[in-house]
């Protein structure tokens, strides 16, 4: 794994290290007067089952701030028809450049060429083949395009030209759907992260979402690939499992709702090329990383200010709510005063300080964008929307876990997609127009 100075290099990309060598040249370096360190970091080597686990403890001295500048848009506001985009959802890429870009509203997947000209339109509304009532997640995995639609409970596989290749259900557990993702194909294999329909809360009490991670086999063809998740008891052994989230169950006049604390940590996934999976942990800095088979081979920390929660945030985010109720005379499907839940979620358990990690995106190569919600100018407006979008900062990792500095992308842009130098997403400006597009991070 690198770290910035040159000796330092006994691992890469996922490989096995050996603690003695390494640690020598850690104690070594540390006693070496070489002038002021551009990094602060401290390694442990934990060998667990044979397989050593490296823990990276990256340090933000020399935090280096990284310029992005635009370098395709797609989107007009009065262009042709095809140009024109609404509601949409999270673009993907092929690696030769081709965007692919879901409208959710009305069930197309516009294709565009790398330099952002229209090619063609895949899908449409409806609920035949090929067709969407509720177009929500796209996906690519190797020449294969697969569109999630929630409504119709399935997936559609399609060749990135648009032919048809098949279509399965998804798997749900009574009325909630279970939420699938693709990672990529090994073998015979479909390897998919699964989010636990988890109970839902009685009165007075918490419950938590587990998200696990699973290997499971494919079968022949796409209907394979969900086949073992239609029942609980078929579901394979999960390969880790991770708490991301609570809930607290609370009741608006005959009915039962779940809230979440203020502030409360989210957990995230990504992967990469290499099929390997990274997830987050919400509540510290830390980031595990698994082989495609499901050995954990890395766990990213990286040292950082935290930001207390305070009871000021708390304060000025009840008099936001306040403030806006009042005014918009607003209430609940139930009848309720919208201020009793706002003044209930306040009073719910919050944690110590602002989480560190948001969401996390995976290049081709490894590249890791992880989202910073700790660095945002106005705390408060994360959890009251309504005090409108702010910048987000993200830390960039290279390949091998180096920390390479931090991205503060624009107002109104949302990434969801990290390219190998670039990250592609959403921009939408002050009158609500939406584009695509791709920007460039220069780095060192």
């Amino acid at each position: 794994m690198a770290f910035f100075l040159a000796p330092l290099q006994p691992v890469a990309h996922f490989g096995v290290m050996r603690a003695t060598a390494f640690t020598a040249a850690v104690m070594l370096l540390a006693g070496c007067d070489a002038g002021p360190p551009t990094r602060d970091f401290s390694v442990t080597v934990t060998d667990s089952a044979g397989i050593e686990i490296v823990h990276t403890q990256v340090g933000d001295t020399g935090a280096e701030a990284l310029a992005v500048h635009e370098e395709l848009r797609i989107g007009t506001v009065d262009g042709p028809p095809e140009s024109q985009l609404f509601f949409v959802g999270r673009p993907v890429a092929a690696t030769d450049g081709t965007v692919f870009v879901p409208l959710l509203r009305s069930g197309e997947i516009r294709v565009f060429d790398a330099e952002g000209a229209y090619l063609r339109t895949i899908g449409r509304a409806g609920d035949g083949p090929g067709e969407f009532a509720g177009l929500n997640l796209l996906y690519l995995v190797g020449d294969i395009l697969y569109a999630v639609d929630a409504r119709l409970r399935r997936v559609t596989a399609f060749t990135e030209e648009g032919e048809l290749l098949s279509t399965a259900s998804l798997p749900a557990v009574g009325d909630r759907l279970v939420s699938v993702s693709f990672h990529g194909r090994l073998g015979d294999d479909w390897m998919l992260s699964l989010s636990h329909p988890y109970d839902w809360p009685e009165h007075g009490r918490f419950v938590d979402r587990r998200t696990s991670l699973f290997l499971s086999p494919s079968g022949s063809g796409l209907d394979g690939a969900f086949r073992a998740f239609e029942r609980e008891a078929d579901r394979p052994p999960a390969l880790a499992e991770y708490t991301w989230s609570r809930m607290f169950g609370m009741r608006q006049g005959g009915a039962l709702t779940g809230q979440s604390p203020l502030w409360g940590p989210r957990g995230a996934w990504a992967s990469d090329g290499a099929r390997h999976i990274f997830v987050t942990v919400g509540d510290e800095y830390r980031i595990d990383a698994f082989e495609p088979e499901g050995t954990l081979v890395r766990s990213l920390r990286r040292s950082h200010e935290p930001v207390p929660i305070t009871p000021e945030f708390k304060d000025r985010f009840l008099a936001e709510a306040a403030a806006h109720h009042d005014t918009a005379g607003t209430s609940t499907e139930f009848g309720v005063d919208p201020m009793v839940i706002e003044r209930f979620r306040a009073d719910l358990p919050t944690p110590p300080h602002l989480p560190p990690l948001g969401s996390i995106l995976a290049g081709p190569d490894g590249t890791l964008l992880v989202e910073r919600p700790d660095l945002v100018a106005d705390p408060v407006a994360q959890v009251w929307t309504r005090l409108g979008p702010q910048p987000s900062t993200w830390d960039l990792f290279d390949p091998d876990g180096a920390f390479v500095g931090a991205v503060t992308f624009p107002l109104r842009f949302a990434p969801h997609l990290l390219l190998e130098d670039a990250v592609l997403g959403v921009h939408r400006d002050e009158l609500g127009v939406e584009y695509v597009v791709r920007l460039r991070i220069e780095t060192p």
